[in-house]
Protein backbone atom coordinates (compact mmCIF):
# COMPACT_ATOMS: atom_id res chain seq x y z
CA UNK A 1 0.00 0.00 0.00
CA UNK A 2 1.07 3.57 -0.64
CA UNK A 3 0.56 6.45 1.78
CA UNK A 4 -2.41 7.55 -0.33
CA UNK A 5 -3.95 4.06 -0.14
CA UNK A 6 -3.64 4.11 3.66
CA UNK A 7 -5.18 7.59 3.86
CA UNK A 8 -8.08 6.66 1.58
CA UNK A 9 -8.75 3.44 3.51
CA UNK A 10 -8.66 5.39 6.80
CA UNK A 11 -11.01 8.08 5.47
CA UNK A 12 -13.48 5.52 4.12
CA UNK A 13 -13.48 3.50 7.35
CA UNK A 14 -14.09 6.64 9.42
CA UNK A 15 -16.53 8.38 7.05
CA UNK A 16 -14.21 11.34 6.48
CA UNK A 17 -14.03 13.60 3.46
CA UNK A 18 -10.71 14.75 2.06
CA UNK A 19 -11.40 18.10 3.70
CA UNK A 20 -11.98 16.44 7.08
CA UNK A 21 -8.71 14.55 6.82
CA UNK A 22 -6.90 17.67 5.62
CA UNK A 23 -8.04 19.54 8.75
CA UNK A 24 -7.11 16.66 11.05
CA UNK A 25 -3.66 16.14 9.54
CA UNK A 26 -2.58 19.61 8.45
CA UNK A 27 -2.08 18.33 4.88
CA UNK A 28 -3.92 20.42 2.30
CA UNK A 29 -6.99 18.91 0.65
CA UNK A 30 -5.30 19.27 -2.75
CA UNK A 31 -2.25 17.33 -1.58
CA UNK A 32 -4.44 14.64 0.05
CA UNK A 33 -6.00 14.17 -3.39
CA UNK A 34 -2.55 13.92 -5.01
CA UNK A 35 -1.45 11.38 -2.40
CA UNK A 36 -4.55 9.24 -2.91
CA UNK A 37 -4.08 9.23 -6.67
CA UNK A 38 -0.35 8.57 -6.14
CA UNK A 39 0.61 10.57 -9.19
CA UNK A 40 1.63 14.06 -10.15
CA UNK A 41 -1.25 16.06 -11.57
CA UNK A 42 0.71 17.39 -14.54
CA UNK A 43 3.14 14.66 -15.50
CA UNK A 44 1.31 11.59 -14.19
CA UNK A 45 4.56 10.40 -12.60
CA UNK A 46 4.68 8.81 -9.17
CA UNK A 47 5.15 10.89 -6.05
CA UNK A 48 7.53 10.58 -3.14
CA UNK A 49 6.02 12.23 -0.05
CA UNK A 50 8.36 13.80 2.48
CA UNK A 51 8.88 12.42 5.95
CA UNK A 52 7.00 15.49 7.22
CA UNK A 53 3.96 14.45 5.16
CA UNK A 54 4.12 10.95 6.68
CA UNK A 55 4.30 12.50 10.16
CA UNK A 56 1.26 14.70 9.49
CA UNK A 57 -0.71 11.77 8.04
CA UNK A 58 0.11 9.60 11.07
CA UNK A 59 -0.97 12.37 13.43
CA UNK A 60 -4.18 12.85 11.45
CA UNK A 61 -4.96 9.15 11.86
CA UNK A 62 -4.00 9.13 15.53
CA UNK A 63 -1.26 6.54 15.05
CA UNK A 64 2.49 6.56 15.43
CA UNK A 65 4.82 7.06 12.50
CA UNK A 66 6.12 3.55 13.12
CA UNK A 67 2.58 2.13 12.83
CA UNK A 68 2.04 4.04 9.59
CA UNK A 69 5.28 2.75 8.08
CA UNK A 70 4.27 -0.82 8.96
CA UNK A 71 1.20 -0.38 6.69
CA UNK A 72 3.18 1.02 3.75
CA UNK A 73 4.78 -1.21 1.12
CA UNK A 74 8.50 -1.59 1.82
CA UNK A 75 9.30 -0.45 -1.72
CA UNK A 76 7.39 2.86 -1.30
CA UNK A 77 9.69 5.84 -1.44
CA UNK A 78 10.08 8.54 1.19
CA UNK A 79 11.74 11.83 0.40
CA UNK A 80 13.77 13.57 3.07
CA UNK A 81 13.56 16.84 1.16
CA UNK A 82 10.83 18.77 -0.62
CA UNK A 83 9.66 17.44 -3.97
CA UNK A 84 11.61 19.59 -6.43
CA UNK A 85 10.00 18.10 -9.55
CA UNK A 86 6.68 19.73 -8.77
CA UNK A 87 8.42 23.05 -8.31
CA UNK A 88 10.20 22.66 -11.66
CA UNK A 89 6.99 21.89 -13.54
CA UNK A 90 5.33 24.88 -11.86
CA UNK A 91 8.21 27.08 -12.99
CA UNK A 92 7.84 25.82 -16.56
CA UNK A 93 4.17 26.79 -16.62
CA UNK A 94 4.90 30.13 -15.01
CA UNK A 95 7.57 30.90 -17.60
CA UNK A 96 5.08 30.29 -20.41
CA UNK A 97 2.66 32.67 -18.74
CA UNK A 98 5.44 35.19 -18.07
CA UNK A 99 6.45 35.25 -21.74
CA UNK A 100 2.92 36.24 -22.76
CA UNK A 101 2.88 39.33 -20.47
CA UNK A 102 3.75 42.97 -21.04
CA UNK A 103 6.88 44.34 -19.33
CA UNK A 104 4.82 46.00 -16.58
CA UNK A 105 2.80 42.81 -16.00
CA UNK A 106 6.07 40.85 -15.79
CA UNK A 107 7.37 43.19 -13.07
CA UNK A 108 4.14 42.87 -11.09
CA UNK A 109 4.16 39.12 -11.57
CA UNK A 110 7.70 38.80 -10.21
CA UNK A 111 6.75 40.83 -7.14
CA UNK A 112 3.76 38.55 -6.62
CA UNK A 113 5.82 35.33 -6.95
CA UNK A 114 8.55 36.26 -4.51
CA UNK A 115 6.70 35.21 -1.33
CA UNK A 116 5.18 32.18 -3.11
CA UNK A 117 8.63 30.68 -3.75
CA UNK A 118 9.31 30.58 0.00
CA UNK A 119 6.32 28.28 0.65
CA UNK A 120 6.78 24.55 1.14
CA UNK A 121 4.88 22.07 -1.06
CA UNK A 122 1.99 21.67 1.38
CA UNK A 123 1.48 25.44 1.64
CA UNK A 124 1.69 25.83 -2.16
CA UNK A 125 -1.04 23.18 -2.51
CA UNK A 126 -3.17 25.06 0.03
CA UNK A 127 -2.67 28.30 -1.89
CA UNK A 128 -3.51 26.60 -5.18
CA UNK A 129 -6.66 25.12 -3.66
CA UNK A 130 -7.78 28.54 -2.39
CA UNK A 131 -7.04 30.18 -5.74
CA UNK A 132 -9.06 27.52 -7.56
CA UNK A 133 -11.95 28.02 -5.11
CA UNK A 134 -11.78 31.78 -5.71
CA UNK A 135 -11.70 31.39 -9.49
CA UNK A 136 -14.74 29.11 -9.34
CA UNK A 137 -16.70 31.48 -7.09
CA UNK A 138 -19.81 33.15 -8.55
CA UNK A 139 -18.55 36.63 -7.58
CA UNK A 140 -15.34 36.20 -9.58
CA UNK A 141 -17.22 34.69 -12.53
CA UNK A 142 -19.64 37.65 -12.58
CA UNK A 143 -16.78 40.18 -12.44
CA UNK A 144 -14.97 38.39 -15.25
CA UNK A 145 -18.12 38.25 -17.41
CA UNK A 146 -18.88 41.95 -16.87
CA UNK A 147 -15.30 42.92 -17.85
CA UNK A 148 -15.48 40.81 -21.02
CA UNK A 149 -18.88 42.24 -22.03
Amino acid sequence: MTLGDVIKEFRTAHGLTMGDFAKASGISKAYVSILEKNQRPKSGGSISPTIETYKKAAAGMGISLDQLFSMIDPDSSVSLVEDKDIEVSDKHLLLKLYDSMSRKEQEQFMEFLQPFSALDLNDRCKLQERAETFLESPKYSQNKKSKNA
